[in-house]
């Protein structure tokens, strides 16, 4: 097992309780759907960006695939998207969470953001309320970080 692999069993395991790395069918369009979310209210920031190529690092994506994610223009219309990739549907709950956390990367979930996630849900049978919790979930946990941090390096985070 390379340190690709390693590192991405490690996050598969600690992240979603998985044994074993999923395939990689739907990884490009994964990608392209996260940062079509992020793209929702026009704007597609640095961070955001950012976000979604250093969890497809972090998940194993191979690096052409980070690259070509890297320059993926994200003007996509976000229902086409995940009607033309029937794959999407097998991990539609994760797709969300994953939208919102890649939309959230820059501080904000804007208007155009949450309706453009929105939409994509419904395309994939995902409830609103479905979709509320699971912004509520990744607010828990990016208050149980910052609290973590903060007890951590109570000074100030030293890298």
């Amino acid at each position: 097992m390379d340190s690709r692999q390693l590192a991405a069993s490690w996050f598969y395991k600690r992240y979603y309780g998985f044994r074993t790395i999923p395939p990689p069918d739907g990884q490009a369009a994964h990608g392209r759907a996260l940062l079509c979310c992020a793209n929702g209210d026009g704007t597609l920031s640095e961070a955001e960006r950012d976000w979604v190529l250093g969890y497809s690092a972090a998940k194993g994506y191979d690096a052409s695939l980070v690259e070509e994610l890297r320059h993926y223009p994200a003007n996509e219309d976000i229902v086409a998207l995940v009607t033309s990739h029937p794959a999407l549907n097998n991990n539609r709950l994760c797709l969300v969470h994953d939208a919102l956390c890649a939309c959230l990367a820059d501080g904000e979930l804007t208007d155009g953001e949450w309706k453009t996630v929105l939409r994509m849900a419904a395309k994939l049978d995902v409830a609103e309320d479905q979709v509320i919790a699971i912004r509520d979930a990744i607010a828990a946990e990016t208050n149980a970080r910052d609290a973590r941090i903060k007890l951590i390096y109570p000074n100030q985070i030293p890298f």
